[in-house]
């Protein structure tokens, strides 16, 4: 019996030291971390080439141990040949610690020049006109916060700047779409409001980001693909500019010839009318997309 009690009392004693043993090492471990640092910016944008005078930029920072300022370096992506751009010292912005008592807003505004300055790609520098720049290319903004006590933190967390074209963004779409011979009363008939995206698909181009509904906002289109949409903005930029729809997956898409399908640039809204299949009168679309915002 007095083995056992023993035996007993042995086991709780060694609980005891192990569990204070680890406590000490855990307390040990993180008397000396580090914490803090963290900034959350605007993740991606879209730059539009001719259409974008400056870029607004979102920038939080999390309440936490003082930030004395935030570094922002800019690299650039040539995306036809992957080569990197030098990173250069682009933005550097003061939060005097203001994070500490709580979150702190730090949005900020950058323009063309700011994006190329000291910027080389491949030993050139990028061009002073953007619209030469290649759709696709992206800039990439990183963080470096300057900590009250001297340190530096690199943040995770980035952003990107995409070179797309003009008429890349969100739109609300609104029209009405035919399924005939023999009629379908549920697929065919108007629709209002549904918010679309445009993706840059080429310097001139646009692509739908997913295949077209029927009339019930719910069942797509089967036969077709996304819908490429082909301005021709040669009669300059604030002029109506012709639109050509074109589909990768479906040759047979074409513009209703009897419709004027085109871009209003005053009020940044696409008018199409297509059809497919036999013929108008048996699988036909009219889209009305008004711009709402970036993509």
């Amino acid at each position: 019996m007095k083995k056992i009690i023993f035996s007993a009392l042995s086991l709780i004693l060694t609980v005891v030291l192990l569990n204070s043993c680890t406590k000490n090492y855990t307390d040990l471990m993180t008397a000396d971390v580090k914490t803090g640092g963290l900034v959350v910016p605007t993740k991606s944008i879209a730059y539009l080439l001719g259409a974008t005078p400056s870029v607004s930029v979102a920038l939080s920072v999390p309440k936490g141990p003082g930030i004395t300022s935030v570094e922002i370096y800019n690299q650039y992506l040539r995306r036809a040949d992957t080569v990197y751009s030098n990173t250069v010292l682009m933005k550097t912005i003061d939060v005097t610690s203001a994070n500490t008592s709580d979150e702190a807003t730090e949005d900020y505004t950058i323009n063309y020049a700011d994006l190329i300055a000291g910027i080389s790609v491949g030993g050139s520098p990028l061009p002073s006109d953007e619209n030469l720049l290649p759709i696709g290319d992206t800039w990439t903004l990183t963080y470096v916060s300057v900590m009250a006590d001297g340190r530096r933190v690199d943040n995770s967390n980035t952003t990107k700047i995409d070179v797309s074209n003009r008429w890349a963004a969100s739109y609300m779409l609104s029209g009405y779409v035919l399924r005939s011979d023999p009629f379908d009363p549920v697929l065919s008939g108007p629709y209002h409001n549904i918010p679309w995206k445009l993706a840059t698909n080429s310097a001139k181009s646009v692509i739908y980001f997913k295949t077209h509904y029927w009339a019930d906002g719910s069942t797509g289109i089967s036969g077709i693909g996304p819908w490429i949409l082909t301005i021709d903005d040669s009669a300059g930029p604030d002029a109506p500019m012709p639109v050509t729809v074109t589909d990768a997956a479906n040759p047979a898409v074409k513009n209703n010839p009897t419709y004027n399908s085109r871009y209003e640039p005053s009020t940044k809204t696409f008018y199409i009318s297509v059809f497919w299949g036999s013929g108008p009168t048996n699988r036909a679309a009219v889209d009305t997309l008004v711009y709402s915002g970036p993509y």
